[in-house]
């Protein structure tokens, strides 16, 4: 099975409403939000309750800069791992 990570810069509920569809799809995205704060607080609130009702996740990269998660995948450490794996 191939798995695909999409990136994605959402400008309107629209967009955040596609990103949804591909997390319904078992699809990670990575996601640049727009730099007009009101926009991005919209669209982050959204994407949120979209995965957390889906039980997904999301990880913040970066300020503007997210990982929204499907249920069966799951985003961890490296170096969580790897001291995981050493216990």
């Amino acid at each position: 099975m191939l798995a695909e990570l999409l990136v994605e810069d959402p400008k309107n509920m629209d967009d955040a409403c596609l990103i949804t569809d591909c997390l319904k799809d078992g699809i990670a995205v990575f996601v640049r939000l727009p730099y007009d704060e009101e926009s991005a607080i919209r669209i982050f609130d959204f994407l949120r309750g979209a995965v957390l009702g889906l039980e997904g996740g999301f990880e913040r990269l970066d300020r503007m800069m997210y990982l929204f998660t499907p249920k069966r995948i799951r985003v961890s450490d490296l170096r969580d791992r790897h001291s995981k794996a050493e216990e």
